[in-house]
């Protein structure tokens, strides 16, 4: 509807003995603004999203992000310049941190 977002998702499925299940998405706006009012939004989308499920967390060196971790759900959001990026983990996942720094990776952390 004309707002320029652009919007990326896609979801993660892992069978087997450990399985996980998670979703990422990258949002882009045409400007700073609109991404920090996507961002200030983010953690009500977390259906165990209470008191204290979210911190903010120095992940590594100058990558600063958003985390939450619920009951159920956990996961992590940030800014990268004008994109938000989301990422939940739908069921608990021993490799989280693995998982957010390949995204740091392409995505470094602007907050």
């Amino acid at each position: 509807r004309g707002t320029g977002r652009r919007a990326y998702s896609c979801t993660y499925l892992r069978q087997g003995d450990t399985p996980a299940y998670m979703d990422a998405s990258i949002e882009e706006f045409p400007d700073l603004e609109r991404a920090r009012q996507r961002l200030a939004a983010l953690p009500g989308v977390f259906a165990d999203q209470g008191p204290g499920t979210e911190s903010d967390v120095q992940f590594a060196p100058g990558q600063k992000i958003k985390r939450h971790r619920g009951a159920q759900y956990s996961g992590a959001f940030w800014l990268s310049n004008n994109r938000v990026i989301f990422i939940r983990f739908n069921q608990p996942f021993a490799k989280e941190d693995e998982f957010i720094a390949t995204y740091l990776a392409s995505f470094p952390s602007s907050l």
